[in-house]
C-alpha cells in the first residue's frame, strides 16, 4: 500500500509538472516611454506568443525552462533576452529602440528605377512559392471586434436617435465581441473552422460572428478580395502584374536578427486604381514579407467606409517557414451623420505545419460554433486571451453584462415598447404603425397608408388595410401571419386574404404555409408592375398597363432542404377565379390620340371578359439544386453560403379536372440555370437560362399561361429577368418558350478613367436579353446602363420585336425592390 501511494504522488507530481505553466507579463514601450500597440512577443524554442493590447500590456504563458523572448514591431529593432522561467510568474518590461533604416548613398541618374524594383521582382518571383509553401496547416485562432460610434445625429429620419444604452456614452463603444477557433486549411481552398468560445458584450444568449477566413487577407494572392468593401477586390503590392499598378521606393535597409530586411513604401501610379498605399517590409535573400502596414483610402472604391488600415505581423513557426501572427483591420466611416471606426484583430498561434487530416476533414461545413460556446465564464477568458483587454474594453464588459439582465426584464422592455409604440399620424402615413411586445418576441404591424392607396381602371380608387404578425420562438422558429382587407371604390366589392406561415426548423429551413380568402391579382403572378407606377401612369399618362382577376382560394405549401443545396417546396391550391372588366375611366389629363384598354389583353378594344369563371385545383412542385454550397452551423440555425457552380431550377405545374368541378387540365414544366462567373478586375458576369413547355395542355386559362416579365414604363427594379421594354402579356403563351438574360458589371473600368464619373463612383453594366416564343417572332435587347452601390441605376435600352427599326427607351429604379 505505501508503495502504490508512492507511486502515485510521484505520478502526480510528474504530471503536474509536465502540465505547469509559466506566466510572463509586462509593458512594450518605445525609447521614450510611450505604449506600443499589437507588438508581437514570442519564445523560441516553442514559439508561443501573443500579441499587446492597445495600451501595450501583454501577457504570456508557456512551460518551464529556458527560452528566448523576442518581441518585434515595425520601425523597432528586434528585442531578444534570454530567460529561465519557473511556474513563480515573471513580469518583464520591454523597451523597443527605434530602427534606424540605412539607406545606403545610391546615385539615381535620370529616368532610372529605384533601388526598390530589384528586391520587388525578386519578391514577385518568390510569390507563387509562399502562397503554396505548405500544402496544409491548423491553428488557434483568436478574435477580438471593436466598434464605436464617435458621433451621431439627435435625431434621424425625424426620430430621436437613442440606442437604449447599447452605445458607451464614455468610449462610443456599441459592438465589442471576442471569439477562440480552431481553423484547419489546405490547398488551394479547403477550410473548417470550429468556434470553440464566443462572448459579445451585453448579450450572453448571443454568438459572434467572427470568422477566421476573413482574417486571412494573403498578400501573396495576385487579388484581395473583401466583402462588403469593394466587389472587385484589390491589386496586392507584389502581385504578378503589381509593376503596372505601383510605384516603389526604398526607404532603407537595416540587419535585424542577421537578416537584411528592406523597408519599402508602395503607393498608387494611378489614384483611382484599387490599390494600396503605406509600407511593406522584405526580407533580404528570403524575398518573402516580414510585416505590413497599408492602408485603402475612397480613391481605391472602397464603399460605405472611408478607409482601411490593414497591419500583418509574421513570425517562424519552424526553421523554414514564417506565418501570419498577427492581422489588424482598423477602419473609419461617415454616414450620413453617424460617425465612427473600429478594429478587428486576428491572433494566431499554436500552428501545426502540413498535418495528416482526417478524411472527413473538409466537407461543406466551413464553419461550426459549439453549442456551450457563449457559456464560458471570466475566469475562462482571462485564461485563453491572448492580447489583453484594455481598460475601456474591460469596462465595457463590465457594465453591459451588468445591465443584461436589466435589459432582459419585461419591465425594462415593457418601458421600451411603451416609447416605441406611441402613434403617430405623420408616421403612420408615411412608415406605418408598429406595436411590439419584446418579452414576449412579438411584433404587429401595419404598413404605411400611402403605400396601400392606388388607382386601376378596374377597381377605380382602391384602399387596403394590410397587416403582419410576427412571433419569435427559441432556435429561431418563427411565425409569421399577415392578412388583408381590400374595398374599390368603383366596383364596390370587398376582398380579403389571410396566411400564415410556421417556420418550424432553422437547419433545413422546413416550414408550412396555409393561405386563403379572396384578392384581386395580376394576370402574370410575377407582378411585373407596381401599384404605384400603374397608377401614375394611369392617371397621368392615360395608360392601363395592370391588368386584374380575382379569385377566391384555399392553398397548402410545404418546403425544406432536402440535401445540402436541394430545395424543394410543394403546394396544392383549389379555388375559383372571375374574370373582370373596367369599371373607372377616370384620369387626370386627356390624350386625344389616348384612351384606356380593356381588361383583356388578348382584345385590348373590346370589353369583354377575358375568360369564364372556373374552379381550378392545382398543385405544384418547385425545386432547386446549388452543387457545392458551403455552409455555416450554428447553435440556432443553418447559414447558406453563395456557390460557385450554377443554380438549377425545376418547376412543375399539374392541374386536375373534374375534382370539385376544377375544369383546368394541363401539366407544364419549366426549367431553368443562374450563374455568376468573377473575373476579378474586370467584373462580373450574371447570367440566366429558361426553358418553359406544357406537357399535357387540354384546359389552359390565360393565368397559368407562361408569362414574362415585360415592362413599359420608365421604372424596373431590374431584376436579371426582367425585360426592358415588352408588352406585358403579347407573348404569354402555351407554347414552347426560352429566354436568356445576360449582364456584365465592368466595375468601374470604364467609369475610373472619366474624372468626374471617378468621383461619383458610378458602376457600369452592359445586357443582353432574349426571348423566343414558338409561333411569335423572336424580341431581344442590348442594355447599357450605370448604377449606384448597387442600388439606384439607369439604363439605356435598345430593343427588336420582329420590327426593322429597333426601339430606344430609358429605364430608372432601385434594385433593392422586388427583386430575385
Amino acid at each position: 500500500m505505501t508503495k502504490g501511494f508512492f507511486l502515485l504522488t510521484l505520478f502526480l507530481i510528474l504530471f503536474l509538472n509536465l502540465n505547469a505553466q509559466s506566466v510572463i507579463t509586462g509593458n512594450v514601450t518605445d525609447s521614450k516611454g510611450d505604449k506600443i500597440a499589437y507588438a508581437s512577443v514570442y519564445v523560441k524554442p516553442s514559439f508561443a506568443g501573443t500579441t499587446t493590447n492597445t495600451e501595450g500590456y501583454y501577457k504570456l504563458e508557456t512551460t518551464p525552462g529556458k527560452h528566448t523572448l523576442i518581441c518585434q514591431y515595425l520601425g523597432y529593432k528586434l528585442f531578444k533576452k534570454e530567460i529561465e522561467l519557473s511556474t513563480t510568474p515573471l513580469k518583464i518590461d520591454i523597451r523597443l529602440e527605434p530602427e534606424s533604416f540605412a539607406l545606403n548613398e545610391v546615385v539615381i541618374k535620370e529616368g532610372a528605377e529605384d533601388p526598390a524594383y530589384p528586391i520587388i521582382r525578386k519578391t514577385i518571383a518568390k510569390r507563387k512559392y509562399y502562397l503554396h509553401e505548405v500544402d496544409g496547416y491548423t491553428c488557434g485562432v483568436y478574435i477580438k471586434g471593436l466598434q464605436k460610434l464617435t458621433k451621431y445625429p439627435e435625431k434621424f429620419m425625424g426620430q430621436v436617435v437613442d440606442f437604449g444604452g447599447l452605445v458607451d456614452s464614455t468610449t462610443g463603444i456599441f459592438y465589442l465581441s471576442e471569439s477562440v477557433s480552431e481553423f484547419s486549411f489546405r490547398q488551394p481552398d479547403k477550410i473548417k473552422e470550429e468556434m470553440i468560445s464566443s462572448r459579445i458584450s451585453g448579450n450572453s444568449r448571443a454568438f459572434s460572428y467572427n470568422k477566421a477566413s476573413d482574417m486571412l487577407f494573403n498578400f501573396y494572392e495576385n487579388r484581395l478580395m473583401a466583402e462588403g468593401v469593394s466587389a472587385k477586390g484589390f491589386v496586392s503590392p507584389i502581385a504578378s502584374d503589381a509593376l503596372f499598378y505601383y510605384r516603389y521606393k526604398l526607404l532603407g535597409s537595416v540587419i535585424e536578427n542577421d537578416r537584411l530586411i528592406h523597408k519599402i513604401e508602395v503607393t498608387p501610379k494611378r489614384n483611382a486604381d484599387p490599390v494600396f498605399r503605406g509600407v511593406i517590409y522584405i526580407a533580404d535573400d528570403l524575398w518573402r514579407l516580414q510585416n505590413v502596414d497599408l492602408y485603402l483610402t475612397r480613391d481605391a472604391g472602397i464603399e460605405f467606409i472611408d478607409t482601411l488600415r490593414v497591419r500583418q505581423t509574421f513570425v517562424p513557426v519552424s526553421n523554414t517557414v514564417w506565418m501570419t501572427s498577427t492581422n489588424r483591420f482598423d477602419f473609419s466611416f461617415r454616414i450620413l451623420g453617424f460617425v465612427g471606426g473600429g478594429n478587428y484583430v486576428g491572433y494566431f498561434s499554436d500552428y501545426k505545419i502540413n498535418p495528416d487530416f482526417a478524411r472527413r476533414t473538409f466537407t461543406s461545413e466551413i464553419l461550426r460554433i459549439n453549442n456551450d460556446a457563449n457559456k464560458m465564464n471570466v475566469a475562462y477568458w482571462d485564461s485563453v486571451r491572448p492580447i489583453p483587454l484594455t481598460v475601456d474594453e474591460e469596462d465595457d464588459y463590465r457594465k453591459k453584462d451588468s445591465l443584461q439582465m436589466i435589459r432582459e426584464s419585461k419591465h425594462y422592455l415593457d418601458s421600451i415598447d411603451k416609447r416605441v409604440n406611441k402613434f403617430s399620424v405623420q408616421n403612420f402615413f408615411l412608415l406605418g404603425y408598429t406595436y411590439q411586445r419584446s418579452y414576449n418576441k412579438m411584433t404587429y404591424s401595419i404598413k404605411p397608408i400611402f403605400n396601400t392607396i392606388a388607382y386601376n381602371t378596374v377597381e377605380g380608387w382602391n384602399v387596403a388595410l394590410n397587416t403582419d404578425y410576427t412571433k419569435y420562438f427559441e432556435n429561431k422558429k418563427r411565425i409569421d401571419a399577415d392578412g388583408e382587407v381590400r374595398y374599390g371604390l368603383s366596383n364596390k366589392h370587398w376582398n380579403a386574404n389571410a396566411s400564415f406561415r410556421y417556420l418550424f426548423n432553422r437547419f433545413n429551413e422546413s416550414s408550412i404555409k396555409v393561405q386563403g380568402g379572396t384578392t384581386v391579382i395580376q394576370l402574370n403572378s410575377e407582378n411585373p408592375i407596381s401599384p404605384l407606377v400603374n397608377s401614375l401612369y394611369t392617371l397621368w399618362g392615360e395608360k392601363n398597363y395592370m391588368k386584374l382577376y380575382e379569385k377566391q382560394f384555399g392553398k397548402v405549401e410545404y418546403g425544406k432542404e432536402w440535401f445540402n443545396g436541394f430545395n424543394a417546396d410543394i403546394s396544392a391550391e383549389y379555388g375559383r377565379r372571375n374574370a373582370l372588366n373596367n369599371t373607372s375611366e377616370t384620369h387626370w389629363k386627356d390624350y386625344k390620340n389616348l384612351s384606356y384598354t380593356s381588361n383583356n389583353p388578348l382584345l385590348p378594344g373590346e370589353n369583354t371578359l377575358l375568360f369564364e369563371p372556373h374552379n381550378y385545383a392545382l398543385m405544384t412542385l418547385d425545386m432547386t439544386y446549388s452543387p457545392g454550397v458551403k455552409f455555416i452551423t450554428r447553435p440556432d440555425r443553418k447559414i447558406r453560403q453563395e456557390s460557385a457552380w450554377p443554380k438549377f431550377n425545376v418547376t412543375l405545374r399539374k392541374a386536375f379536372p373534374n375534382l370539385l368541378q376544377s375544369k383546368t387540365d394541363f401539366l407544364s414544366f419549366a426549367a431553368g440555370m443562374r450563374h455568376q462567373i468573377d473575373f476579378g478586375m474586370l467584373g462580373y458576369l450574371d447570367y440566366r437560362g429558361d426553358f418553359f413547355t406544357f406537357i399535357d395542355k387540354k384546359q389552359v386559362y390565360f393565368p397559368d399561361n407562361f408569362h414574362f416579365n415585360g415592362n413599359l414604363t420608365w421604372f424596373t427594379n431590374f431584376n436579371l429577368s426582367t425585360f426592358g421594354y415588352l408588352d406585358y402579356y403579347a407573348y404569354s403563351t402555351v407554347n414552347n418558350a426560352s429566354a436568356l438574360h445576360a449582364e456584365y458589371h465592368l466595375n468601374r473600368f470604364i467609369t475610373n478613367k472619366i474624372p468626374y464619373f471617378r468621383k461619383l463612383k458610378l458602376n457600369e453594366i452592359v445586357g443582353f436579353h432574349f426571348l423566343h416564343v414558338k409561333g411569335l417572332p423572336e424580341h431581344y435587347e442590348l442594355t447599357i446602363g450605370l448604377e449606384k452601390f448597387g442600388i439606384a441605376r439607369v439604363d439605356f435600352v435598345q430593343s427588336y420585336s420582329g420590327r426593322s427599326k429597333p426601339w430606344f427607351s430609358f429605364r430608372c429604379g432601385l434594385m433593392i425592390i422586388g427583386r430575385q
